[in-house]
């Protein structure tokens, strides 16, 4: 957890007069200042809900197999960082991709040289900002026309109700096989 340190000058007859009779609005500031800085939020804005966090993760899968992209880009923050694992000299997926321009180039690379059959979200879990996806998929490989089929497990982390890290698991030895035709 990063910390920071505020310097703040403060007139001694006003602190004096501050500590021998607060008012309501200071004890409203000393209880702001005691607050971490990561547990205040901004504006208006609170913290989604679990279940909230399931809905944002529900209508980008629900964008990316309507084609929708602007729907599903507008479920990810500007700084998203979305990991595919495998090696990325045989799978034109596989990487890390920071900002939503690489995660449309991500897409943009998997449907070129993928054709899903089926993707079924199989169980979602949600812990505070955290969600979990386990996914079913069925799809191929244009090229050789072999399967890609598996399941994958996705974890996504949340903040202010848009997607700030997607990472998966999955087998990409059969993936590989897949490219290969093997």
């Amino acid at each position: 957890m990063a910390t920071a340190t505020i310097s703040i000058q403060v007139d001694k007859e006003a602190a004096k007069a501050f500590a021998a009779a607060p008012t309501e609005e200071q004890r409203k500031i000393e209880l702001l200042l005691s607050l971490r800085l990561q547990d205040l939020t901004i504006g208006s804005r609170r913290p989604l809900s679990e279940q909230e966090n399931v809905q944002v993760v529900r209508q980008m899968y629900e964008s990316f197999t309507q084609g929708d992209m602007q729907a599903l880009l507008e479920a990810l923050a500007d700084e998203v960082e979305w990991y595919e694992p495998g090696p990325t000299d045989i799978l034109p997926w596989a990487g890390v991709f920071r900002g939503r321009a690489q995660v449309v180039q991500l897409l943009t690379r998997f449907s070129e040289v993928v054709e899903v059959e089926r993707f079924e979200l199989s169980e979602i879990i949600a812990q505070g900002d955290t969600v979990v996806v386990i996914e079913d998929q069925r799809a191929y490989f244009k090229a050789t026309s072999r399967p890609l089929r598996g399941d994958a497990v996705r974890v996504f982390k949340l903040r202010g109700g848009k997607i700030i890290t997607a990472r998966v698991w999955e087998d990409t030895a059969l993936q590989v096989a897949a490219v290969y035709g093997t």
